[in-house]
């Protein structure tokens, strides 16, 4: 666990951390605890925080993963639907961009 081991289990940082390290292990439900338990902690305000785990969850080809946390700062940070938009269509399914909003 390298990284996030040197970090506190309550900061959100650690716990995007953790959620990283077993998502590159492919251990996406694990992942998954670990960023929402992270979201649980953040403010709105922590756009920086939740660009970390939206753009994670893209990398790993799982955008319908990351359409919560996308959801949840869109009014801060509204370019991240683009960001959604072009990873389904990496994935050719554009109409699930649009529609899955």
């Amino acid at each position: 666990m390298g990284k996030a081991m040197d970090l506190q289990p309550e900061d959100p940082d650690a716990l995007i951390e953790f959620g990283k390290e077993f998502l590159d292990k492919g251990e996406n439900e694990t992942a998954m605890f670990y960023f929402n338990s992270a979201k649980k902690k953040l403010s709105i305000e922590d756009t920086e925080a939740y660009e970390k785990i939206i753009l994670t969850l893209l990398e790993h080809d799982l955008p319908e993963k990351a359409v919560p946390f996308i959801n949840t700062i869109a009014k801060e940070r509204p370019d991240f639907y683009n960001n959604l938009g072009l990873a389904y269509r990496r994935k050719n399914k554009l109409k699930r961009g649009y529609r899955g909003l």
